[in-house]
């Protein structure tokens, strides 16, 4: 949902189960209050907010701070969805979804969840992902895919994944 959304949230609660999970999005178009009001709602419904960080947005680390706080304040910090954006050129200091899992900052709100966009037809971001993730550096924070694709190249790039990571135990 956007952060226009709010009053259709509110017309269409009763047909959505307790506890379902509902992505808040990131449009370059609206601001921390509106992105905050909407998964503020999300929480105070009943639902778990999901708000999304497109990376290529975030302006300055403050500026993540800011709205991780904010998220945390209301509560809707434990699970987020992070993309790097549609931008093409990135207002900084964040290129793209890994630079800010590798930020820190996730640790210090509350964030437990996060899940990123899988491609297992191939992009390189999640064999970079592959390689880079590991929960002794991310704390407690899990890692889930939303993928879109064939079962079999998902049920590869799992497999890969998996191998990748026992490689790391040690």
């Amino acid at each position: 949902m956007t952060g226009k959304d709010t009053g259709n949230l509110a017309r269409a609660r009763g047909a959505i189960p307790p506890g379902t999970r509902i992505n808040v999005t990131f449009l370059g178009h609206e601001d921390l209050a509106q992105r905050l009001a909407a998964a503020r709602a999300v929480r105070e419904y009943g639902f778990v907010p999901v708000p999304h960080i497109s990376a290529r947005r975030i302006e300055s680390e403050q500026e993540l701070a800011e709205f991780l706080a904010a998220l945390q304040a209301v509560g809707a910090s434990e699970n987020l969805f992070v993309v790097a954006g549609d931008p093409a050129q990135p207002a900084r200091p964040y290129g793209d979804t890994l630079s800010l899992l590798h930020s820190g900052k996730l640790e210090q709100y509350g964030v437990r969840r996060v899940s990123v966009a899988g491609y297992p037809e191939g992009h390189r971001f999640l064999r970079e992902l592959a390689g880079a993730y590991h929960p002794r550096r991310h704390g407690d924070i899990k890692l889930h895919f939303y993928t879109f694709g064939g079962l079999a190249a998902t049920a590869e790039w799992i497999s890969e994944f998996r191998r990748s990571q026992e490689g790391q135990a040690a």
